[in-house]
């Protein structure tokens, strides 16, 4: 969706862009290609992300093979990748998913995780925790929430095991 993206002359175009209601405006456009079914996954957020820097980084990384060093400015866009669903999967079943199940052994959490790997020797040295509140979650490198939203997901599955079918407010 290049159009999407293309330099603007004024600042004023984003508040309120020419052509705004029409048949060919970019709200039209907008709704042909996010359909609902779309926009249902918070993929969607980061990969159009992905597009929006890609010539930027196309540009970063050219410069690169010419030895031309990575400015401060331009580190977001050789940096700042979309993690796809399985990484993310995999990434929080494996930290999160993991504490859970070394605080309980007896959990079923693990046939809910698909990319969830079982350590080979049981662990001694883990965080305790007494109960699912105890379980505070941090994305420093938040993007699209994307690792957030699927924490989420996990850890109402843990809220759920723990005996309570909605998290409680702290207290």
């Amino acid at each position: 969706m290049p159009f999407l993206f293309e330099e603007i002359d004024d600042y004023t175009e984003l508040l309120m862009p020419e052509d705004l209601l029409s048949q060919s405006s970019i709200l039209a456009e907008l709704r042909k290609v996010m359909t609902e079914d779309a926009c249902q996954d918070v993929e969607i957020i980061g990969w159009l992300y992905q597009f929006y820097i890609s010539e930027k980084k196309d540009q970063v990384f050219a410069g690169l093979k010419k030895n031309v060093k990575i400015t401060a400015e331009n580190i977001p866009a050789a940096t700042q990748l979309f993690t796809p669903h399985w990484i993310v999967r995999y990434l929080v079943e494996n930290s999160l998913g993991r504490l859970w199940l070394l605080n309980r052994p007896d959990s079923k959490l693990a046939e809910q995780m698909d990319y969830y790997i079982a350590p080979e020797e049981p662990g001694t040295d883990f965080l305790r925790i007494a109960r699912p509140e105890d379980i505070r979650i941090c994305d420093p490198a938040a993007g699209s929430g994307h690792m957030l939203t699927y924490a989420f997901d996990l850890l109402y599955a843990i809220y759920e095991e723990g005996g309570m079918t909605r998290p409680r407010s702290p207290r």
